[in-house]
C-alpha cells in the first residue's frame, strides 16, 4: 500500500514540475515575440524617417514624391490613439420623430468607427423601435457613408442609447442626418 502512495504522490509532483515548465517556456516565447514586434514597429518607424530625410534632402528642382498626411480636421487623437469627433455640428441635439437625440459622440479606433447618442421620449406614450438610417456628411454636405441602426423601444420619459458601428474609419465626419430606414 505504501508504494502506490509513493507513486501516486511522484506522479503529481511531475505534473506539477512540467505544468510549471510549459508555462515558463509560453511566457518566454510571449514575451520574445512582443520584442520581434517592438523591432518590427521600431524598424518600420526607422524606414519612414529615413525615407523622409531622403526626401527633404533633395537636390533643388526635383519633386518630392512623399504625401502630406491626411489632415482630419474635426477629429482629436487621444492617447490610445482613440480618434474622437469633434465638430459642433454633428454633436448638435436633433429630434427624429419626436424624439431627441443627444450627447452624440463619433469615435474610431482599430478601424472601426462607433456612433453612440442616448435618444430621448419626451411624450407620455411609449414607443415601438424604429430603424434608422444615419448619413454623415462632410463640410460641404456631400453623404461620407451610410450607417443603419435600431432605436429601441422608449418608455414614455424615458431614453436608450443607440449605439452603431461600422467598419472602416469615418470619424472625420462633418454633420449627420438621421432619417427613418
Amino acid at each position: 500500500m505504501k508504494s502506490s502512495v509513493k507513486t501516486r504522490i511522484l506522479i503529481i509532483v511531475l505534473i506539477v514540475v512540467i505544468i510549471i515548465g510549459v508555462v515558463l517556456i509560453l511566457r518566454k516565447m510571449d514575451t520574445s515575440s512582443n520584442k520581434n514586434n517592438a523591432n518590427n514597429i521600431n524598424n518600420s518607424t526607422n524606414a519612414e524617417s529615413t525615407q523622409d530625410t531622403e526626401n527633404t534632402n533633395n537636390v533643388q528642382g526635383e519633386e518630392t514624391t512623399a504625401e502630406e498626411p491626411k489632415v482630419e480636421e474635426n477629429v482629436q487623437v487621444l492617447d490610445d490613439g482613440k480618434k474622437y469627433n469633434i465638430s459642433n455640428k454633428l454633436q448638435e441635439e436633433r429630434t427624429f420623430e419626436g424624439l431627441k437625440i443627444t450627447g452624440i459622440q463619433l469615435t474610431a479606433k482599430g478601424g472601426i468607427t462607433t456612433l453612440l447618442a442616448t435618444v430621448q421620449n419626451p411624450t407620455d406614450k411609449a414607443t415601438s423601435s424604429k430603424n434608422v438610417k444615419v448619413k454623415l456628411l462632410d463640410a460641404e454636405g456631400q453623404k461620407i457613408t451610410e450607417l443603419k441602426g435600431v432605436i429601441d423601444p422608449i418608455q414614455p420619459n424615458g431614453s436608450v442609447q443607440l449605439n452603431i458601428a461600422v467598419t472602416s474609419d469615418v470619424a472625420n465626419a462633418y454633420d449627420l442626418e438621421i432619417e427613418k430606414n
